[in-house]
């Protein structure tokens, strides 16, 4: 085997023609980290943030084993006719023949819609924490929020079998900043509320 051509990588050189660092950086990688943010208020572009860091930690990563197996490489060439100290069976020495390592096929970038299509566990995970705005509150498309709609409607249909009903009533709603308060004051909104939260959830799955 001939030793493999180094893959191209004048996108990693910096002005003066060198290297970049191979290290990866720290990144959002990390779900503690993710969620932080988003519990700190920071939504409008941290998915979006997310993927780009993801993405770049992918790409060094692969720079990173493209270095080792060239100095690898280039090693191997070094030795290459080297006495090996041993003979054939016709008593000829044997000579050192370099094994090189292939190097690993660069993986290709992936756009933030074509994650957003593959639903993640960490997209759906900060998906479902963040939600949706509604009337200024940010309410989260988690299942505690879905069981308490589902509660709530159910004892509505009680209440109206028995001429009645529970509004006005409050909706301690969760949010990515712990919990908030949704007043309701009739049917007709609180079925529109229900209407977006289901439509939104549903979406995530």
């Amino acid at each position: 085997m001939s030793k493999p051509t180094i893959p191209y990588l004048t996108d990693f050189l910096n002005d003066e023609g060198v290297l970049q660092s191979t290290s990866p950086l720290q990144t959002l990688c990390s779900p503690e980290r993710f969620t932080s943010l988003v519990k700190a208020g920071k939504r409008d572009t941290l998915l979006e943030k997310f993927h780009t860091e993801k993405e770049r930690f992918i790409q060094l990563e692969w720079l990173s084993s493209v270095v080792i197996t060239q100095e690898y490489n280039d090693a191997e060439e070094l030795r290459e006719g080297e006495d090996t100290g041993q003979v054939d069976e016709d008593e000829n020495a044997i000579l050192y023949v370099p094994i090189y390592k292939s190097y690993e096929e660069r993986p290709l970038p992936e756009t933030f819609a074509d994650w957003q299509a593959l639903k993640t566990p960490e997209y759906l995970s900060n998906q479902k924490l963040n939600g949706f705005d509604y009337n200024g509150v940010q309410v989260s498309l988690n299942l505690t929020n879905q069981s308490g709609i589902v509660d709530l409607k159910v004892f509505e249909d009680y209440a109206k079998a028995a001429g009645g009903t529970i509004f006005p009533f409050n909706f301690k709603a969760d949010t990515p900043d712990g919990n908030a308060i949704i007043p309701f004051t009739d049917e007709a909104s609180f079925l529109d509320f229900v209407n977006e939260f289901s439509t939104r959830r549903v979406n995530l799955f």
